[in-house]
């Protein structure tokens, strides 16, 4: 290896990596931004991101391959510190029994694992209850960039053919559903759900989402505020739900 190559090899990692430390250094002060307790040393929401951390480092090393994982890690400790303070606040009662769901088969526990393992760590995790086509199409363009194997392929195809005879799982409020998303929510249905049968924007990628909302924005006759309210909606939602697949 001539000195030459050498030295524009290491320029190039120089780059990367200071690169990947200031992407690193934005995402942290853009949750300081959203979540201001988390600057303050002794704060709850401060100690319980700490404690998360310390947790998913032990046990889920991979969480920390999503650029945004600052963001999602504190509005994660936001969520749970939350739901400490409502169940200290709230008084004690008997609450029926909730009916026992059903495990989810093995199979697709492994789908779901490989889509977002092999899919996730590049896009939003995207939709596999897609139309059979607009599926197909992804996986034959991103099959060899994903380095998938025949046999990878092959089990995302079935698992994304299972999931769409599969019925949605029913919408419901989130017990931790804050007003914003709650007023986007109402918003989402009142615009977008009287006309199509629109899946949760949790399980779109943001660019398909983006696309829908720009073409369908003037039919739904949207004002700018109403549409940057649907789009903070679904950005909400895709967080809370890459958390859960994350877990």
């Amino acid at each position: 290896m001539s000195f030459r190559f050498r030295k524009s090899w290491v320029a190039a990692v120089g780059v990367m990596l200071f690169t990947a430390m200031a992407l690193a250094e934005d995402w942290q002060r853009k949750a300081v931004e959203l979540y201001p307790d988390l600057g303050v040393a002794n704060s709850p929401i401060n100690k319980k991101y700490r404690a998360l951390y310390q947790e998913r480092l032990r046990t889920n090393p991979a969480y920390f391959r999503l650029p945004q994982w600052p963001v999602l890690l504190a509005k994660e400790a936001f969520i749970q510190v939350g739901a400490q303070a409502s169940a200290q606040a709230a008084p004690v009662a008997t609450a029926p029994a909730a009916a026992a769901i059903p495990p989810e088969p093995p199979e697709m526990v492994a789908g779901r694992k490989l889509l977002i393992s092999k899919c996730g760590r590049c896009h939003d995790t995207p939709n596999a209850r897609v139309e059979e086509m607009t599926w197909n199409r992804w996986m034959m363009k991103w099959r060899w960039k994903a380095e998938l194997t025949d046999d990878q392929f092959q089990q995302l195809m079935e698992y994304a053919n299972k999931l769409r005879a599969t019925p949605p799982p029913a919408a419901g409020t989130a017990a931790n559903e804050t007003p914003q998303m709650a007023a986007g929510r109402q918003l989402f249905e009142t615009k977008c759900c009287r006309c199509h049968d629109v899946p949760s924007p949790s399980r779109v990628m943001e660019s398909t989402w983006t696309r829908w909302m720009m073409k369908m924005r003037g039919k739904a006759k949207l004002t700018d505020a109403e549409y940057d309210q649907i789009m903070e909606y679904a950005r909400l939602k895709r967080e809370a739900y890459m958390l859960k697949m994350m877990r």
